[in-house]
């Protein structure tokens, strides 16, 4: 082999290898559970959670990680899932799901269509992203809307018992991370009052971006004619999806 060609070869190995590695180390991907959770990593391990969850009447929780869920493929591409989460303590009450993940050129969109089984009072029906505090402590997010300006949300190193509410604030996009260039981002098709917890206070080392569809104090009663949907955009794009 001459030397010009030979030097070339190695030249575009080089590119290719720094390419390769680039990708690794910007690559994000969402891991599909069977019970319809969204698990977040990139190049540093897992991330985040996108979730559906609720409070009954006396604020107990329900996680997703406890909905019963049979996912589809789409003949487009991506996953549907179609699934209950049970109310606690409420024999035979739940939310009914339909849960759609696609991809597309912006990232990856989930539609999060919700209804009830029947009567039943809830204080709490929310959408939540959680973040684990072991990565997040000590940095920050910014939330974005089209009616005012943005705002920045420090995430403390340390728990204060006294502000594990960081903020309740109007917008529909929450960029995870000061530096929007490496920054993920969630994106909502509504704008909603954000509500943000540093869970620490209820002994779970992580913080919530809440996307409260029904958050009432005294109870919201909701029946079978009630009906919520939402979509929400991970991005940027590409977002590998993997699973169940």
């Amino acid at each position: 082999m001459h030397r010009g060609s030979a030097t070339l070869l190695v030249l575009l190995l080089t590119g290719l290898f720094i390419a390769s590695l680039a990708h690794a180390q910007d690559g994000r991907s969402v891991v599909l559970r069977a019970n319809g959770q969204l698990i977040l990593k990139d190049a540093d391990g897992e991330f985040g959670t996108l979730e559906l969850n609720l409070h009954n009447s006396n604020w107990k929780y329900a996680s997703q990680a406890d909905a019963t869920a049979q996912c589809e493929d789409q003949a487009a591409g991506g996953k549907a899932f179609t699934g209950a989460l049970a109310v606690p303590d409420v024999a035979g009450a739940g939310i009914s799901f339909l849960e759609t993940i696609s991809q597309g050129d912006d990232g990856l969109h989930v539609i999060y269509e919700l209804k009830p089984s029947g009567p039943m009072i809830l204080n709490g029906l929310q959408i939540s992203l959680i973040l684990p505090a072991e990565r997040f402590a000590g940095q920050e997010l910014v939330v974005r809307s089209a009616e005012a300006a943005d705002r920045t949300v420090p995430l403390p190193r340390t728990l204060d018992p006294n502000q594990w509410q960081l903020g309740t604030i109007q917008g529909n996009v929450v960029q995870i991370g000061a530096d929007a260039a490496k920054a993920i981002t969630m994106k909502i098709d509504k704008t909603y009052g954000l509500i943000l917890h540093d869970l620490r206070q209820w002994q779970r080392d992580e913080f919530e971006i809440r996307i409260p569809i029904v958050q009432e104090q005294q109870g919201k009663m909701l029946g079978t004619n009630d009906r919520f949907d939402l979509e929400i955009t991970l991005g940027p794009g590409p977002i590998a999806l993997t699973g169940p």
